[in-house]
């Protein structure tokens, strides 16, 4: 298609003519798709795990209720049992693949999770290498009495020394703090924190963001209703955020937006 339409400009025709002829056959072949398409029901989507299945009728049915729970903008994974049982998890929130950096951090010893309720969250894609740093957003969390999250990249040598005074503050003067690695690498971390920043009300601190916070704390203050913090990933119920659900319906209507 891009080929032909290459061509025809090379050939003389004008791109502008190349490029409206272009949407109106995209317009035509999304107009055939609606009116053949047909509603997805719960009985299809068991019909279609069934198949999926070889026809083991208790795999569908496991398989059919992931996704008739996850709905229409969750999401569905799955994993290896550490059990002979086959079964599903639901989980209400959104799930980062970034557990906890010290274990001091715990305050649930019975599931050895970090819980925090209505907590402020930092968010940054790169790491936090001086005290100077943190502090700013470290003393706004203590003047304001509420636990206070920090998701970056706590992996490098250098913020050793960073993370062991956070520890430090949490074991001696019982400060609700936690520090959370942050999830993958490079582009990939930075479009899921740029996602999490928008359901938790804040800004993703980046390599353009600076290194002095000092008066600029709420820019980079986000918050949740809970969030349960393990060994390898967390879970955050973010309250309703009408730019979030903003955002959802934008992405429905122009999905490559």
């Amino acid at each position: 298609f891009l080929k032909n339409s290459f061509e025809a400009v090379k050939n003389g025709e004008s791109p502008i003519d190349v490029k409206n002829e272009i949407e109106k056959s995209r317009d035509l072949v999304l107009k055939h798709l609606d009116e053949i398409s047909i509603e997805v029901t719960d009985e299809l989507i068991y019909s279609v795990a069934l198949t999926s299945a070889n026809g083991e009728e208790e795999i569908a049915k496991i398989v059919a209720d992931a996704f008739i729970k996850a709905g229409e903008y969750g999401a569905v994974s799955h994993l290896r049992s550490n059990t002979d049982e086959t079964y599903l998890d639901y989980i209400d929130g959104t799930l980062l693949e970034g557990g906890y950096a010290s274990d001091y951090f715990v305050n649930n010893p019975s599931d050895r999770t970090v819980e925090f309720s209505n907590p402020l969250i930092v968010l940054s894609t790169g790491m936090f290498k001086t005290v100077r740093m943190i502090q700013p957003f470290l003393e706004f969390a203590l003047k304001e009495q509420r636990p206070i999250v920090v998701v970056a990249d706590w992996s490098d040598s250098q913020t050793f020394s960073v993370r062991d005074m956070v520890i430090s503050n949490k074991v001696q003067r019982q400060a609700p703090f936690a520090l959370v690695n942050a999830p993958s690498f490079g582009n990939k971390r930075r479009d899921l924190l740029a996602d999490l920043a928008l359901k938790l009300g804040t800004t993703c601190i980046t390599s353009l963001s600076g290194d002095d916070f000092l008066g600029r704390e709420l820019e980079f203050l986000g918050t949740c209703e809970k969030i349960v913090i393990g060994k390898s990933d967390t879970i955050i119920t973010p309250f309703k955020n009408d730019e979030l659900q903003k955002e959802v319906a934008r992405l429905s209507v122009n999905p490559n937006a």
